[in-house]
């Protein structure tokens, strides 16, 4: 039975992060800015993330923050990046390719980190299986984005060259969310509590953002914007996140970590698919086609290739 839960909740999950994207996307729009999206977003899971340390109070005696390297405390700078590049991907590209693009990176980053031992992380040697996995994971997120740029019709032309820049982008947040992985979880093995780890991470991302909405002046979007009156459940995004950092830090001891990604990396897929071709969310629809399946299946493949037997 603790297998199953594990197995259900990793999955379950994966399905939050689309619909954390998809709220936060349109929060954005709400507030005419990404940034103070990213901002409310990151706030809400602090919250969240703080009453979750509060509740379960774990012992932090043994753990000297003034010991610890530079980059430990860089997670949090990763994962804003990451997730406001993941809002404007939806926003251009739907749910489907805003997670399947970065997963290339995720997975080059992934495999870059455990060949080097980078940031904490042990050691994986660089063997045949991986650079195929890897292959893989390129080869169906090309086909899935060249699928979606094909079906934009007249939208294609006036974009075509939008369309590698926002690649590029998806790929380069990938990689700063597998640098994030590594940390927190470098983090959390030292502190002795994944979820302390978390809350550290969106600490130091909310504290990025807010430095960011300062400069930027951000606030001043709501005022002058003629939008929509923010719903509550706009808001929600935040608690999403948080709930998919406790959850994966349930699942991960049980199921290991590379399975726990992989099933993951599948909630994601099936949740984004749905979105996609059914528009929820305020999301525009983008009927799913077989060439897109086909990429997301290649992408699965090359995962649990480089997760699963590498």
């Amino acid at each position: 039975m603790l297998i199953l839960a594990a197995l259900a909740t990793a999955l379950i999950v994966g399905c939050l992060l689309p619909v954390q994207t998809a709220i936060n996307t349109r929060l954005s729009r709400v507030l005419a800015s990404t940034w103070l999206a990213s901002l409310t977003s990151f706030a809400i899971g602090t919250v969240a993330l703080g009453v979750a340390v509060a509740i379960a109070r774990p012992s932090l005696d043994e753990f000297s923050a003034a010991d610890q390297p530079w980059w430990l405390w860089i997670g949090g700078v990763c994962g804003v990046v990451y997730l406001t590049l993941n809002m404007v991907l939806m926003h251009h590209l739907g749910a489907a390719t805003a997670v399947v693009i970065p997963v290339v990176g995720q997975i080059v980053g992934g495999v870059i980190i455990d060949a080097f031992a980078l940031v904490g992380a042990t050691q994986h040697s660089l063997n045949a299986v991986r650079v195929i996995g890897a292959g893989l994971v390129i080869g169906g997120a090309w086909v899935s984005s060249k699928a979606i740029a094909e079906s934009d019709g007249k939208a294609r032309a006036r974009r075509a060259w939008l369309l590698p820049v926002l690649v590029a982008m998806g790929i380069g947040g990938g990689f700063l969310s597998s640098i994030q992985t590594a940390v927190n979880g470098t983090l959390g093995v030292r502190a002795g509590s994944p979820i302390f780890a978390a809350l550290v991470s969106f600490l130091v991302g909310t504290a990025c953002l807010l430095v960011i909405n300062l400069a930027a002046r951000t606030w001043r979007s709501v005022v002058t914007a003629d939008a929509e009156r923010p719903r509550p459940a706009l808001f929600a995004g935040g608690l999403l996140g948080a709930l998919f950092v406790a959850g994966a830090a349930y699942a991960a001891p049980t199921l290991g970590t590379s399975m726990t990604v992989s099933l993951v990396l599948l909630g994601q897929l099936v949740a984004s698919l749905l979105i996609d071709h059914f528009g929820w969310l305020g999301a525009r629809r983008r009927p799913v086609t077989r060439t897109r399946l086909m990429g997301a299946g290649i992408v699965l493949v090359g995962v649990a290739l480089v997760r699963l037997l590498g």
